[in-house]
């Protein structure tokens, strides 16, 4: 669900900018003028973008979890799999070895 929610967050804050921001041209222009210093617009992209961030970790997670060979096998994990993974995510970077 993320995978969808994140991307139509950023997409929209970029249609509402062009409309927004007078003299954008989504042709000529680079996106990134929409979030430049100084333009209205600004909160807008840094909004769609975060919110396209938020959703991508748990997008993520669960692609990772879909895909993570376990036992030799490929395919959806088993409740024991999911715990394990997400055990994994909380243990510090020097907790793992």
């Amino acid at each position: 669900m993320g995978g969808i929610v994140g991307p139509a967050a950023f997409i929209g804050a970029w249609v509402a900018g062009t409309v927004v921001l007078d003299g954008y041209s989504p042709i000529t222009d680079a996106i990134s003028r929409l979030a430049a210093v100084g333009a209205d617009t600004r909160w807008l992209m840094s909004t769609g973008f975060l919110a396209f961030a938020a959703a991508s970790v748990p997008a993520a997670a669960a692609a990772a979890l879909k895909c993570t060979r376990v036992g030799g096998r490929l395919g959806a994990p088993n409740r024991a799999e999911v715990e394990a993974f997400l055990g994994r995510l909380k243990a510090s970077p020097w907790d793992r070895r």
